[in-house]
């Protein structure tokens, strides 16, 4: 069995797939026939929360050899194979309960023809947008829409505000606190329902509609009082402009 190592630097927020300096057609695995890209992807969805995917970044050039190879992958590098074996061209992806602090790095095993297999072991640093567990970052609109900017005279009005968690599965309840005018209109707790899947907590409360156009400031805090104990404590609170139309 082959070790081999692999670093990758992150240049965008977006990482694609980028062929690997000194990857050969050689079909001598020993040669560095095989390297592995890892790639994070940001999603549209719950602000921060984001997959990690592992896909080849280069192989033999000899299409039968590649098809002949499968490979799995342990994905946070704890020693357990979190796939079986697979394609080569075929690219997991994998949602991190657990986010890697620094540098991601992913162990792959490549099974050859013959029986052989290779280690090879990428890693990735992360970008500055990754947070740095445990932290809860507040954000205004619920999973996918967009946050209210203006809402109708005479009209009740809803005010969603959704917290992004990487608690790395410390369960509990935050309490949620509204403003409208720094005048507090609501405030309870949001339990982490499931403390091991890093994503988004929401809360949704309905206020009584305006009775004269103008503007108004809304503010939510988040882990009211710091109940829990984050590496960053000033992302818990977020303010905005509502603007209120005839």
């Amino acid at each position: 069995m082959r070790i081999r190592t692999h670093a990758f630097a992150l240049g965008a927020l977006l990482v694609a797939a980028l062929p690997f300096a000194g990857c050969d057609d050689s079909s001598d695995p020993s040669d560095g026939t095989i390297c592995f890209q890892p790639r994070i992807e940001k999603s549209d969805a719950c602000g921060l929360r984001f997959s990690m995917l592992v896909a080849p970044a280069c192989a033999a050039a000899d299409g039968f050899y590649s098809a002949s190879l499968q490979v799995r992958h342990d994905f946070d590098n704890d020693g357990t194979w979190d796939t079986g074996y697979l394609p080569l061209e075929e690219v997991p992806i994998f949602d991190p309960i657990t986010l890697p602090v620094d540098v991601w790095v992913v162990r792959s095993e490549v099974l050859y023809a013959g029986g052989s297999t290779e280690i090879i072991e990428s890693s990735l640093d992360l970008p500055d947008w990754a947070p740095t567990p445990p932290d809860i970052i507040a954000a205004f609109g619920g999973y996918t829409d967009q946050p209210i900017d203006t809402v109708r005279v005479g009209v009740p009005w809803t005010f969603t505000s959704r917290a992004v968690t990487w608690m790395n599965g410390v369960p509990g309840s935050a309490i949620v606190r509204y403003y409208v005018d720094d005048v507090v209109v609501d405030e309870g707790y949001v339990g982490f329902d499931h403390p091991l899947d890093p994503g988004c907590v929401f809360r949704s409360i309905t206020q009584p509609a305006f009775t004269e156009p103008g503007t108004h400031q809304l503010k939510v805090v988040w882990d009211v009082g710091n109940l829990f104990a984050e590496t960053d404590e000033t992302n818990n609170e977020i303010v905005k402009t509502l603007i209120v139309v005839p």
